[in-house]
C-alpha cells in the first residue's frame, strides 16, 4: 500500500469544536476521493482554458466602454466561479452535504451559460470546452448515485463551515 492509501484510510482522531471531547472521523470512501480527483481536474482544465483564450478575448473587445464593461464583468464573474469551486472542492473533501449540492447547481449553471454562448462552435470545440463539464457530472454521478453519497450521511465529527 502506498503512503496516500494508508492516510486516506486511516482514522484520524480529531477535536470537535468545544475541545471537550475527542471523536473519530470516518474516511472518504474511495468513490469520494474519485469524484475530488476529478473535481480539481476539472477545475484545473478550466482555468487552463480560461487563462488560454483570455489574450484573444482582450484583443477582441470593443473599443468603446459600453461594450467592454459587460465583457470585462463577464471574466470577473469566471474568475469568482473557479475560487467559488475550489471552495466548494474543499469544502465537500471535509464531508459538507451543502458543499455537495452547490457543486451540483454550480456545474448545471456552468452549463446552462456555456451551451448559451457557445451555440457556433465546431464539434473538436465543443469537445475541448466540453471535456470540465463532463469531469464535473461524472465526479457528480460518484458523489450523489453511488455509495460516495452514503458518506455524507453519516454524523461528521466537524461542525464548522
Amino acid at each position: 500500500p502506498t503512503d496516500d492509501s494508508i492516510m486516506a484510510n486511516s482514522i484520524l482522531p480529531t477535536p470537535n469544536n468545544f475541545g471537550t471531547e475527542t471523536r473519530s472521523r470516518t474516511p472518504a470512501p474511495t468513490e469520494v476521493r474519485w469524484a475530488l480527483r476529478l473535481l480539481w481536474l476539472s477545475l484545473a482544465i478550466s482555468v487552463v482554458q480560461f487563462l488560454f483564450f483570455l489574450p484573444i478575448a482582450i484583443r477582441a473587445l470593443p473599443t468603446d466602454p459600453a461594450g467592454r464593461q459587460p465583457m470585462i464583468i463577464g471574466y470577473v464573474i469566471t474568475i469568482a466561479g473557479f475560487f467559488l469551486s475550489a471552495y466548494l472542492n474543499i469544502k465537500i473533501a471535509h464531508k459538507k452535504n451543502w458543499a455537495r449540492t452547490g457543486k451540483l447547481l454550480l456545474a448545471a449553471t456552468s452549463l446552462f451559460f456555456q451551451a448559451m454562448f457557445s451555440p457556433r462552435l465546431t464539434a473538436f470545440q465543443y469537445i475541448s470546452v466540453g471535456m470540465a463539464p463532463a469531469l464535473n457530472f461524472a465526479a457528480l454521478y460518484l458523489l450523489f448515485l453511488t455509495s460516495g453519497r452514503l458518506w455524507f450521511r453519516q454524523p461528521s465529527s466537524r461542525t464548522e463551515d
